[in-house]
């Protein structure tokens, strides 16, 4: 019996132990391997595209040289106005304007040095009471939506997972909107890792010190607050 139970013991260790090892190599893996076929891909694709021929591995070269004066123009103004009539023109091309405008939807979102794509991060209650969801505050205010409800509605974005061009967009009461201390860019990683990256390690690594335990509470506190004010008016 106890060479039975040892032997069970030792097969749950073991497959416990490939398991992890199996999660832990297995980024690693995919990394390389996309790594390794784009490289390839550039690579052999290039020299067609150019007409030209030349030995491997100078194609990355080549294309690591053409995004970086592609860079370059992008920065002066009149480089923007060829962005912007060259995107006019794709635009107007049938089949192609529906590909690329949303391969460029990806790349922005995928981008997060580009912070303005939103405000901030905030909680919000959806899909019911009582849950929330990490959303994105995309306008403070919409002059025509709070005029017809008579109430300040901030348009706020919520992604859904792992295909961030998706999501919902929702108008909330200013006063129903949490705000947290969470940059975008984590934000982002919390939401494409379905939630299964923790909160402290994220909120500690952009805000050190006692101002990432004062975010962690922030939800409850509020919703506290929002309790105590239904005991004291049950109209709200």
């Amino acid at each position: 019996m106890d060479i039975k139970n040892t032997i069970s013991r030792a097969a749950k260790q073991l497959r416990n132990n490939i398991i992890a090892g199996v999660f832990v190599i297995l980024p690693v893996f995919i990394t390389v391997f996309l790594i390794v076929k784009i490289f390839l891909w550039v690579d052999s694709s290039l020299p067609g595209i150019l007409g030209m021929e030349w030995g491997t591995g100078l194609g990355i070269l080549v294309l690591l040289a053409i995004a970086f004066f592609a860079g370059l123009i992008a920065k002066n103004y009149f480089g923007k106005k060829i962005i912007a009539t060259g995107n006019a023109v794709i635009n107007k091309i049938p089949i192609v304007n529906k590909v690329y405008p949303a391969v460029q939807q990806i790349i922005d979102a995928i981008n997060m040095q580009n912070k303005k794509l939103f405000n901030r991060v905030v909680l919000v209650e959806f899909p019911k009471e009582n849950s929330y969801s990490i959303a994105f505050v995309t306008a403070e205010e919409n002059p025509v939506f709070s005029n017809k409800t008579g109430k300040k509605l901030i348009a706020v974005y919520m992604i859904t997972a792992p295909n961030p061009t998706s999501g919902f967009l929702v108008y909330y009461p200013e006063e129903d909107v949490i705000d947290i201390d969470m940059p975008v860019d984590v934000a982002m990683k919390k939401i494409m890792s379905f939630g299964m990256l923790n909160d402290d390690p994220l909120i500690k690594a952009a805000f050190p010190g006692s101002q990432a335990d004062i975010t962690l509470d922030k939800a409850s506190a509020f919703k506290q607050e929002a309790e105590v004010g239904k005991k004291l008016d049950p109209k709200i």
